[in-house]
């Protein structure tokens, strides 16, 4: 009996070693959130996708200052996104995007507590044409950014964004970014998108 115990405990802690062992190699360890590379990749992927979504012509836009947080439905759309073939991990430093983007010149950081939107509707019922009153809209529009998750592996990221320019002005959804050799790439895909 006391063979059979000793075989039992080497067995368990042997077990428990391998265990252990195989967590630390798993790469649900390669992303902390709070590292300087993952703050740096949340300030490139917000960059590449500003740049694509920004006309070439570099129009400045609101942009709110303060990255909003991931919910689960967040999650969800980005599984969804991906064929759920990521685990996801959400950067939560660098909520005041103010040191992320204050030094590109077409993004205008605005506090979203006190921003308003020259609603077009508004603007016409004013008299206003229907271009002259969406061009101030969206002019005056707030993007705002949610944090950036990352795949356990650190090559795919994600981000929910939104747009307001009014009451029915807006879009907004969720995008991909993969790492290339070259660098972070924009996906295609765009998943979970709405117009207003």
């Amino acid at each position: 009996m006391d063979a059979w115990r000793l075989t039992v405990n080497r067995v368990s802690i042997s077990a428990a070693w391998v265990l252990f062992v195989s967590l630390l190699a798993t790469p649900s360890m390669a992303v902390e959130p709070d590292s300087p590379s993952v703050a740096g990749v949340q300030s490139e992927i917000y960059r590449i996708f500003l740049n694509t979504w920004i006309s070439s012509d570099k129009t400045p836009v609101n942009v709110s200052r303060r990255a909003e947080p991931l919910s689960p439905d967040d999650i969800k759309v980005f599984d969804d996104c991906s064929d759920g073939k990521h685990k996801w991990v959400s950067i939560v430093s660098g909520q005041d995007l103010a040191g992320q983007l204050a030094d590109l010149s077409y993004v205008r950081l605005v506090n979203p507590d006190t921003w308003k939107p020259k609603d077009p509707a508004e603007l016409m019922a004013h008299g206003r044409s229907v271009d002259s009153a969406v061009g101030e809209g969206i002019n005056n529009g707030l993007m705002t950014l949610s944090v950036v998750a990352l795949d356990t592996t650190a090559k795919t990221a994600a981000l929910r964004y939104a747009f307001v320019c009014g009451a029915l002005c807006g879009s907004g959804g969720a995008v991909l970014f993969t790492l290339t050799p070259q660098g972070w790439a924009m996906d295609q895909r765009q998943c979970g998108g709405w117009i207003s």
